[in-house]
């Protein structure tokens, strides 16, 4: 039987119903139906009562855990809204990627670009979306947790609402074995009652028999005389009966001869009547003797039909005995049927605690596990952003060792431009101030002297900064490659660190399948099918960021 688990406003009314005065004896199944007084009991409307009295509990616990199921209900609402979030966003970002390709496949470059920072801002709405869920599924544990005093107590009212009914088979069966008495007395009444008419009826049948057979014979002996008085008789009658029967064929015969025939019929005719006169004559004398057989044949039928009547009687009243037999054999049915459907409603219910004891156990187990990974979750998370900081970090400072080589190796480019430089031009500048020498013009021979010593200079001052800017620059391409060593080492360590916490975020929706399919199901089995079906969209967004987990660790 389907239990009532919601608020009815209802309450005064079933109360009344019940045919109780206040609240407090409403809830108490063994007030509501007394069988004390030992009378008999009608299940369907003991059941009822039982069912009232239950929800009238239910409700009551209801409205003393009010602030929890509150709680509880918004909760719900707020999960099942991030859900709901979830799903928009992953199918706008994915409206975006597929925009953004259709964009690039008609070269519309400039399209594309702009399209990034929506598809990020997009990803970024879904990564909210995912921890709003998730936030919000850990606010809904707490809750439940909440829940454990109220589960406990409704299991509480229906165990005692299955005593109850238990009980009333009991009592059933206690009736049913009160009618086995009836109709064992019955049964005696009715062999008695039997035997007694068998033995009255037997009397009167032999002796009416008796008599039957005296008047028979007496009958057959009259009707013996009589044909012993009458044979000549006979005998003679029916040979005149053969010859009347010859002349009326010849009658038919031969017209012509008629009226001869007719008179010689008459006279026939005569002689036929006077022979039925001496035969009458003769039954006149055993009239009277049959007259009274006859009477007596008379009476005896009148016997017979009071018998008859008797044995209807007795008839009748056999069978009312044997009807009323028929209808305690069905009230003792009828209470071992109660008795059996108490019995079976009460396996069934302590049946159903049972089960919701264990689904309640692994739903505590599921949520202890949960707990766990959250727990693993969060020192995977910590541990994995300063990972990511050190990396952050490690690259920076190798940004700025690759910035110090780069201005090195631009210093040493320099110098040995200046080099090359004062290399290429000292000897033009030595010809030059020999030609002009040479010419008597010592002025320009001074400028040349004096811009080939600086080159000489410059190219000095080069020679030996070049070597103390190669040395540095080694130190910093050795720095360098130090660097993306660690650096490499913390992204190989931060990319393990981020695999295990995606695997613990797989685990973490694995549990969290199950106990969404749990719930889905009790809200199935409860009719709530606008909560299951909620709940079977919570586990399709579920899945889907499990098989988006699932392949990031394969690739």
């Amino acid at each position: 039987m389907d239990l009532p688990t919601g608020a009815d406003e209802g309450l005064v009314s079933e109360m009344a119903a019940v045919g109780l005065e206040d609240a407090e004896e409403c809830l108490d199944f063994e007030a509501a139906v007394s069988l004390e007084d030992g009378g008999e009991v009608v299940y369907v409307d003991v059941v009822a009562t039982l069912e009232k009295v239950l929800k009238a509990n239910l409700r009551k616990l209801e409205a003393q855990n009010g602030q929890i199921l509150s709680l509880e209900s918004e909760a719900k609402t707020r999960r099942f809204g991030a859900a709901t979030k979830i799903g928009g966003a992953a199918e706008e970002e994915q409206r975006l990627e597929e925009e953004q390709a259709q964009a690039v496949e008609d070269e519309e470059y400039e399209k594309a670009d702009e399209l990034n920072s929506t598809i990020e801002e997009a990803k970024t709405k879904h990564a909210e979306a995912i921890r709003e869920w998730y936030a919000a599924q850990e606010a809904c544990d707490d809750v439940s947790a909440q829940f454990a005093s109220i589960l406990e107590q409704k299991r509480g009212v229906k165990l005692r609402y299955a005593a109850a009914l238990k009980k009333v088979g009991a009592h059933l069966a206690d009736q049913a074995a009160g009618v086995d008495e009836e109709i064992a007395a019955l049964e005696s009444e009715s062999a008695e009652h039997e035997a007694n008419m068998a033995e009255i009826l037997e009397d009167d049948v032999s002796r009416l028999n008796a008599l039957k057979r005296v008047l028979q014979e007496r009958e057959d002996e009259v009707k013996q005389k009589i044909t012993e008085k009458t044979s000549d008789l006979v005998e003679e009658k029916g040979g005149h009966e053969a010859t009347k029967a010859t002349l009326v064929e010849e009658l038919e015969a031969i017209q012509e001869t008629l009226r001869k025939k007719e008179e010689e019929l008459a006279g026939v005719q005569g002689d036929i009547d006077a022979l039925d006169e001496k035969i009458d004559k003769v039954e006149a004398k055993f009239a009277k003797q049959l007259d009274k057989l006859g009477a007596e044949r008379e009476d005896i039928e009148a016997e017979e039909q009071k018998l008859e009547a008797q044995r209807s009687q007795l008839g009748e009243e056999q069978r009312a005995i044997e009807a009323k037999v028929k209808e305690e054999s069905g009230r003792k049915a009828q209470f071992l049927e109660d008795s059996g459907a108490a019995a079976n409603s009460c396996e069934a219910l302590e049946s159903q605690v049972e089960e919701d004891v264990a689904n309640t156990k692994k739903a505590d187990a599921l949520r202890e596990t949960l707990r766990s990974v959250r727990d693993e979750e969060g020192a995977a998370a910590s541990s994995t952003e300063s990972l990511r900081g050190q990396v952050g970090a490690k690259k920076d400072e190798l940004a700025r060792c690759k910035q110090e080589l780069d201005s090195l190796q631009l210093a040493v480019e320099e110098a040995r431009s200046v080099i090359s430089n004062a290399e290429e031009r000292i000897p033009k500048l030595e010809e030059e101030k020999k030609a002009a020498v040479a010419k008597k013009n010592f002025k320009d021979a001074a400028k040349f002297s004096a811009e080939t010593k600086a080159l000489e200079t410059d190219k000095s001052q080069a020679e030996t900064s070049i070597v103390d800017l190669e040395k540095d620059a080694a130190a910093a391409r050795e720095t360098e490659s130090q660097m993306e060593e660690v650096v490499a080492g913390l992204e190989s360590e931060l990319a393990v660190k981020e695999a295990e916490a995606r695997t613990l975020q797989g685990k973490h929706l694995s549990i969290t399948i199950d106990m969404l399919n749990q719930a889905m199901e009790a809200a199935a089995a409860g009719e709530n099918y606008d909560e299951a079906a909620e709940l079977q969209n919570e586990i399709q967004i579920a899945e889907e960021l499990k098989k988006t987990i699932e392949s990031s660790l394969e690739t």
